[in-house]
């Protein structure tokens, strides 16, 4: 019989998963006082891509599409932008294909990028009879169920004439606009907005409104394409700037940081609730944004420049939410800009500064340390070196009676593993899951599960739940024939789409 080695990973890998890697991303303008922004521009194939957009004052910018990555990036050549000169947000629509909103000069315009990521579309978004400057402050977009785009802008920002805009584009290319809304005071601004859907020309607009230096949160009705007259209300005072929202489950969810006082430590807050999603205390929010997972379950990311890290927070086992924190090496400034999963695995795009923007992702499937397997097995195995330990077939081994002429191996585990009821294993802190597959020609394998003639027995234990590392002795309970045959037996480590 035979085993081959079937799980592969890490030689001077850190054995931690919650550090992600990074790739860097290309610009689409360089030198010095360039500026740039990314967007997250999945595929028709749900693939990870980027545009990248240079900010500019002429009739055109560069922007770039970035693909094949992470890691390791291919920058498409660089492509002009007519209409588009300034930085805006992304819509995904269907099959790869999106909006991206943007000032133009002082104009707000929709440009759309089909599969292939080239311009199909350019329409001017406010039609004002009478035309306002628009900036990117307060700029917000969603599709609603139905395919209608939703869309917040502010007509004269910081200015004593700003106003709150609404405008509806229908999935057949009609458009509808709002009343102007004047939500402030000579002494008040609006500095971000969240438009959240519920129906056709239907949502809620959320906003961070600037009163010297506090910042509340308030709350617009949109129906039938129009916000609502006297609709706003204030959730609260002693906000961040930051926010961000999504309708998950039929319900907004609208997240937030809130403190008691001025003075106060913050906590991250989804509104409409009492208890916070997380107690924080000291640090300086600078971007958050917020995207279900595989799970349709709400993780949330958002970026700490004081400790210069990023905060990624996902289901809980044992809370409402774990928080993870993949990235810790950001600038002060750095910004958080979106979120996709590809086959269970989230892919976080981050930018640094105007020039330079990042990717971050789980490692598990990289082999960082060069020892010829992947560090999912090294952080599973707890070592860069440790594996499967084949036992003498003829003895009986100990902790498994009647083991004689029987195939039997041993595997170390890490974070407090325990049966699965399956045929195989599962660390509930690390999620990680060792199953056993079997095989008589190395080709096609079949999973054993808990009706195979497959005993595990736990043979020695070190340290404290929920990290202790436990070693197990497998063994297949059938006799090894006296006639040359042949049996492989493999390991398959994996990670549910709850790990992230």
């Amino acid at each position: 019989m035979l085993l081959p080695a079937l799980v592969t990973m890490a030689a001077g890998a850190a054995l931690d998963l919650d550090s992600w890697q990074t790739a860097p991303l290309a610009a689409a303008a360089t030198g010095t006082g360039a500026s740039n922004n990314w967007y997250l521009f999945p595929d028709a194939n749900d693939n990870p891509r980027v545009l990248v957009k240079a900010t500019g004052t002429g009739a055109t910018v560069n922007h770039r599409i970035l693909t094949g990555g992470p890691p390791n990036w291919t920058a498409g050549a660089l492509t002009g932008t007519p209409s588009l000169n300034k930085q805006g947000v992304i819509v995904p629509y269907t099959n790869g294909s999106a909006y991206v909103i943007a000032p133009h000069n002082t104009e707000l315009w929709l440009r759309f990028f089909n599969a292939a990521g080239e311009l199909k579309l350019s329409e001017k978004v406010d039609r004002s009879t009478v035309p306002v400057p628009i900036s990117s402050i307060g700029l917000s977009a969603a599709r609603d169920a139905g395919g209608g785009l939703h869309i917040v802008y502010l007509g004269s920002p910081n200015t004593t004439s700003e106003t709150l805009r609404y405008a509806f584009r229908s999935a057949s290319g009609d458009w509808t606009w709002s009343t102007p809304r004047d939500l402030s005071t000579q002494s008040q601004f609006v500095r971000q907005t969240v438009v959240i859907p519920s129906d056709t020309k239907a949502a809620k607009i959320y906003a961070s409104l600037q009163t010297g230096t506090v910042y509340s949160l308030l709350r617009a009705t949109v129906t039938n394409a129009n916000i609502a007259a006297g609709s706003a209300e204030n959730l609260g005072n002693n906000i961040a700037e930051h926010i961000a929202g999504n309708r998950l489950g039929g319900v907004d969810r609208l997240y937030y940081f809130a403190k008691a006082a001025q003075d106060g430590f913050w906590n991250l807050k989804q509104a409409g609730l009492t208890d916070p999603v997380q107690t924080i205390g000291l640090c300086s929010p600078t971007s958050i944004i917020c995207a279900p997972g595989p799970d349709n379950k709400q993780r949330i990311v958002w970026l700490d420049g004081l400790a210069k890290e990023i905060h990624y927070l996902k289901p809980g086992t044992t809370s409402a939410y774990d928080v993870l924190h993949p990235v810790t090496d950001t600038n002060g400034t750095a910004e958080v800009r979106g979120l996709h999963f590809k086959n269970g695995k989230p892919h976080l795009l981050y930018r640094n500064s105007l020039q330079q923007a990042f990717m971050a992702f789980p490692g598990e499937d990289l082999d960082t340390d060069g020892n010829g397997r992947s560090d999912l097995i090294d952080l599973a195995f707890n070592s860069s070196t440790a594996g499967i330990k084949i036992l003498p077939t003829a003895p009986s081994a100990p902790g498994l009676p009647l083991s004689e002429n029987k195939f039997k191996f041993q595997i170390p585990t890490i974070g407090s593993a325990i049966s699965n009821g399956a045929g195989g294993l599962f660390s509930n802190s690390k999620s990680i899951t060792y199953g056993v597959e079997t095989s008589t020609d190395a080709v096609t394998w079949t999973t054993l599960g808990a009706s195979s003639p497959l005993i595990i027995v736990q043979s020695s234990v070190s340290g404290t739940f929920p990290n202790e590392l436990k070693t197990f002795s497998v063994m297949y309970n059938e006799t090894i024939p006296a006639a040359p045959s042949k049996r492989f037996f493999r390991i398959k480590i994996t990670r549910p789409a709850a790990a992230y």
